[in-house]
């Protein structure tokens, strides 16, 4: 095991015993960030992980134990800062190649231990967005077949709640609001309730962030970390930094959004844009990252424009809280609807802003269209092939083990009766993709027409 490097922040802040969650008064206490637990996955070589928590003293003298072995000591000073202070404290590892499982244990001089089993160091990816990031394994096509298979105990999962309380925190970096903690992934695990039966409050877990991981693992065959953390209805504002608004002339706007599905929802409306960048993504900014992935835009539709400016704005928001300019970001390119008032060519348009960003990279579903979805078509059940196409155009951008280009349109053919679209790619990419159904697979359209390894290819698509 490789020794860390300990990088200690210890910062002041007057004690609150709702911090903990229980009235610790004078004890020791060394505790872990709530996006920490058993059953996590950290970040592998060559990325450095980190680890960070609280204690509500000066912490002394700290020591980490892998697996028993101390690997490391380091001792602190601090100013004095007064009578039940709070402190947190930041440890920085070093790369590390094994992949576990591990026990890490994390020693105070002055303020007890905090401690972790069955940890895994592997690939980690945060999975954002709105409701088709957030759509469950069981509402999707074949998902209760696809659950009860899902006994990979190197994938773990987690969480995050997407209605937290409407009052930003003190200590974000520190605490967050879970639907559950990291768990590995089972049949059981993977279950949890419907989103569209619980008023997309309580469910999980992300179908699309599963697919993605699963097909990740399979290529790889590393440990994968998962991290849903997506919030239906939400527009890209409510995900987004007060520097990140400012630039693109948005302020916070304590309402509901006027294309939010989820005006209301049992916990209170989401109020304020930058809200669930502070209370969702805010804890998970020390967290050590592969990449980010992103399915969102539909509560934009109704302005592209503004679009064009927020969702590259966004993009570089996250890289800069994670101090990280170069974690590849990964999204979905929306899929047709019939229902949302012709609002979502626009928006597909205005996504491509954010390729115009270094090392991002997308994925079409505009042939994934689902009007029989029970869900309402705005969310098609074929997500396994969205979390595919994710991981397959990573297999490039992220891992740089292949040369696979996205098809760019290029022209449109409108008759009485059918529609015809010219797609271009590499020649490579054409045969990756030849054989792939283009169209979704509904008994309202047919196959696609391509050229095999050529650099053009049309889609046809034969009106009902």
């Amino acid at each position: 095991f490789v020794v860390p490097t300990l990088v200690i922040l210890l910062v002041a802040f007057p004690a609150r015993a709702s911090h903990f969650g229980r009235d610790e008064g004078t004890r020791r206490i060394l505790q872990l960030a709530d996006v920490f637990g058993d059953h996590m996955v950290l970040q592998a070589s060559p990325k450095r992980a980190r680890l960070w928590g609280l204690a509500n003293g000066e912490p002394g003298s700290m020591s980490v134990f892998v697996d028993g072995a101390q690997v490391a000591i380091f001792s602190s000073k601090v100013n004095a800062t007064g009578e039940n202070a709070i402190y947190e404290w930041i440890i920085t590892l070093e790369p590390v190649e094994n992949h576990g499982p591990s026990q890490i244990r994390i020693v105070s001089e002055h303020e007890g231990e905090a401690m972790v089993q069955d940890v895994l160091f592997g690939e980690v990816f945060l999975c954002g967005g709105q409701s088709n990031m957030q759509m469950s394994v069981n509402m999707v096509e074949d998902g209760l077949n696809e659950a009860s298979k899902a006994t990979l105990q190197r994938i773990r999962i987690l969480t995050a709640h997407p209605f937290p309380p409407d009052s930003k925190q003190d200590l974000q970096f520190q605490h967050v609001h879970l639907l559950h903690e990291w768990a590995v992934m089972s049949p059981q695990s993977i279950w949890g309730p419907r989103c569209d039966a619980t008023g997309w409050v309580n469910c999980w877990f992300s179908a699309v962030c599963y697919y993605y991981g699963k097909e990740i693992h399979e290529r790889t065959g590393l440990p994968v970390g998962l991290i849903s953390a997506a919030s239906g209805g939400t527009p890209i504002e409510y995900w987004m930094t007060d520097d990140g608004l400012r630039s693109c002339n948005r302020s916070h706007e304590f309402n509901y959004h006027p294309k939010s599905v989820h005006s209301k929802h049992g916990l209170g409306p989401i109020v304020g844009h930058g809200q669930l960048f502070a209370n969702v993504i805010a804890p998970f900014t020390r967290m050590t990252l592969r990449a980010f992935l992103w399915y969102q835009g539909e509560s934009n539709s109704h302005d592209p424009k503004a679009y064009e400016c927020l969702f590259p704005e966004m993009i570089r928001n996250w890289r800069q809280a994670w101090g990280d300019n170069a974690i590849p970001f990964g999204f979905v390119h929306l899929s047709s609807d019939v229902n949302l008032e012709g609002l979502l060519p626009s928006i597909r348009r205005a996504q491509l802003a954010g390729v115009d960003v270094p090392n991002v990279f997308t994925v079409p579903s505009f042939d994934l269209g689902d009007p029989k979805s029970d869900s309402g078509p705005i969310h098609p059940r074929f997500k396994k092939q969205i979390g595919q196409r994710l991981a397959r155009a990573a297999w490039q951008h992220v891992y740089r083990r292949a040369t696979l280009e996205t098809p760019q349109l290029q022209h449109v053919s409108i008759g009485a009766t059918s529609a015809e679209s010219l797609w271009s790619m590499p020649v490579k990419s054409a045969a990756i993709y030849e054989g792939e159904s283009i169209l979704a697979p509904d008994d309202k359209s047919t196959s696609a027409q391509s050229t095999a390894l050529s650099e053009n290819f049309r889609v046809a698509q034969q009106n009902p």
